[in-house]
């Protein structure tokens, strides 16, 4: 259960985009796509603030799509020895 001050603690837009590391202005324009629901900022005397737990639920919310794929399987050639330079 989350206590009532956990519920208060806010992130300023700087914080939040260091913790995603990206800039500021790619929080701004993730606000502008709703379909990816970012939490939305908390305005206070005129700063961007979000709210921790908003942005805990978005991660776990999140964390399937951004844990990453397995690599594809490259085909490595083998080096050339010296036995098999003669037999061509």
């Amino acid at each position: 259960m989350v206590q009532h001050n956990e519920a208060k603690v806010l992130l300023s837009d700087r914080q939040v985009a260091e913790r995603y590391d990206v800039v500021v202005r790619t929080l701004e324009r993730w606000d502008r796509q709703p379909d990816l629901g970012f939490p939305p900022p908390v305005r206070i005397n005129g700063r961007r603030y979000r709210s921790v737990l908003a942005l805990e639920q978005w991660d776990r919310a999140n964390a399937r799509k951004a844990t990453p794929r397995t690599p594809r399987r490259v085909a490595v050639r083998k080096p050339a020895t010296a036995e098999s330079r003669e037999a061509s």
